[in-house]
């Protein structure tokens, strides 16, 4: 047996020869007995490992933690209440949330009146159909993750995305566990 502590140490190339032991396939067609050793290339080895899964580009992704105070100052009537989660885009980009979740990280008293979504529009009508609803609360005591799914058919260039609450859903009055948004989205460039 040989000591491979004596062989020197190098950096392989892609057309390194290497040896291996080729093993016995009782599913193939011509199998090989004995388990005859073989040699090969780097490259070829490489060749089965799998690539990992890409992002596209222009594919984004933004963790954000919202504070108790942040939650309940959210009023459905006043958008200047509403927390910006992603920034807005610039002239003539649209923001298309494409999922994430939401974790609740449950402390000691649930929230109330817990309708709220996220959505792409600073305008106070905006509860007519559009973005994600949540229902923040934790009635179980734990904590709590849901998951996003993009509803967002009425787009606008150059909105932020914000958690807000629609119009017929009263302001929280009580909660004080922070929320985390693991959003994905991408920018659509319209010019």
């Amino acid at each position: 047996m040989a000591n491979i502590s004596s062989y020197p140490l190098i950096a392989p190339k892609v057309g390194d020869l290497i040896l291996f032991t080729e093993t016995y396939d009782i599913n193939a067609a011509a199998p090989v007995i004995g388990n005859p050793t073989r040699a090969t290339t780097l490259k070829e080895v490489i060749a089965l490992v799998p690539s990992p899964p890409s992002v596209p580009a222009d594919v984004y992704t933004k963790t954000v933690t919202l504070t108790p105070v942040q939650i309940l100052a959210i009023d459905p009537a006043d958008n200047t209440t509403w927390p910006e989660v992603v920034a807005a885009p610039g002239a003539d980009k649209i923001l298309q949330l494409l999922d994430g979740f939401v974790y609740i990280d449950y402390q000691t008293t649930d929230y109330n009146n817990t309708n709220f979504k996220i959505n792409n529009t600073t305008s106070n009508n905006a509860g007519s159909g559009y973005g994600y609803y949540a229902e923040l609360n934790s009635s179980s005591g734990v904590n709590t993750y849901w998951s996003i799914v993009s509803t967002l058919p009425n787009m606008k260039p150059n909105e932020p995305l914000v958690l807000m609450k629609p119009t017929s859903t009263p302001q929280s009055t009580q909660g004080d566990s922070p929320i985390k948004l693991y959003l994905r989205y991408r920018i659509v460039d319209l010019s």
